[in-house]
């Protein structure tokens, strides 16, 4: 979150997250914390199980996220978004 709060441009409405996992639903509600105004997520996903999971997830917890969308990897990397990779690394695209 202390990333997101520094390094990601103020125009940046988009999460991009690479599994659909618990620690990306944690590492979403802090980027939600610093950057309340995100709008749009983008998920890449394995399993269908996951994938519908952290879909339900968001659209039960988060009112201000208007669009939830499942991608491949290729659209994630190469969107403008704060993107989280978790138990690697997340990094923010400016």
């Amino acid at each position: 979150a202390v990333g997101v709060r520094y390094l990601a441009g103020k125009d940046v409405h988009t999460v991009g997250t690479i599994g659909p996992g618990v620690m990306n639903k944690m590492t979403l509600c802090s980027f939600l914390t610093e950057r309340p105004d995100i709008e749009m997520v983008k998920v890449k996903g394995r399993g269908r199980r996951s994938l519908e999971s952290y879909v339900d997830y968001i659209h039960k917890n988060f009112s201000s996220i208007k669009n939830v969308m499942v991608v491949d990897i290729e659209e994630i990397t190469i969107s403008r978004a704060i993107d989280s990779v978790p138990s690697m690394f997340a990094y923010v695209q400016r």
